[in-house]
């Protein structure tokens, strides 16, 4: 990231600080994804706050398994012999985690 004018570097690490420590007790992706999403933008979006790389079969596994996330039966084209399918997370389990600050090991 660039020099940012002011104290502007300073807010921006802070934010992601916060991010950081909220993202073990809070599934935040909620907030931070569109309504349907891809498994590697959602692994992404962990990687990138998180700072470290994620194996990306066991992330994915622990978010269906915890039931925050549910496949749907859409896909996104984005080229030949590509399309993912769409995820969603799932509201009522989301919102049962974060009233008891579920903690995730990533």
């Amino acid at each position: 990231m660039p020099d940012l004018l002011f104290d502007h570097n300073e807010a921006v690490d802070k934010a992601l600080a916060t991010l950081r420590l909220q993202i073990y007790h809070q599934p935040i992706g909620y907030n931070l994804l569109p309504e349907k999403f891809t498994l590697p933008e959602i692994h992404t979006l962990y990687e990138t706050i998180l700072g470290k790389e994620l194996d990306q079969r066991n992330f994915s596994k622990k978010l269906v398994s915890l039931g925050l996330i549910k496949k749907l039966n859409e896909q996104r084209a984005i080229g030949p012999h590509r399309s993912p399918y769409l995820y969603q997370f799932e509201k009522e389990t989301y919102e049962d985690a974060l009233k008891q600050g579920i903690v995730h090991t990533y």
